[in-house]
């Protein structure tokens, strides 16, 4: 945090919105974003706003440049499974 978290006239962060779909759990959240993403402990969080109501949707991690090449890799190999999968499957 930094020092506007003792200014009383700080805008407080909000907390993340419940507007998303029941099933779109945080574990979901995690367990997708975990498919593909090497979250860098050292990175604050990304907090995406929903642009209708300007509520946070979520926390999700942030990374550095290790973590996207390797997030580029892993997507690159599962498409080319998937694409290496007959049309009928």
């Amino acid at each position: 945090m930094t020092a506007l978290a003792n200014d009383p006239l700080a805008t407080p962060e909000p907390e993340p919105s419940r507007s998303r779909p029941p099933w779109v759990s945080d574990a979901v959240v995690e367990r997708l974003t975990g498919l593909v993403f090497r979250p860098d402990p050292a990175a604050d969080p990304v907090r995406p706003v929903a642009p209708y109501d300007g509520t946070v949707t979520a926390d999700v991690p942030a990374t550095g440049a290790d973590g996207v090449v390797e997030a580029v890799a892993s997507a690159r190999a599962a498409q080319s499974a998937w694409a290496a999968r007959p049309y009928r499957e």
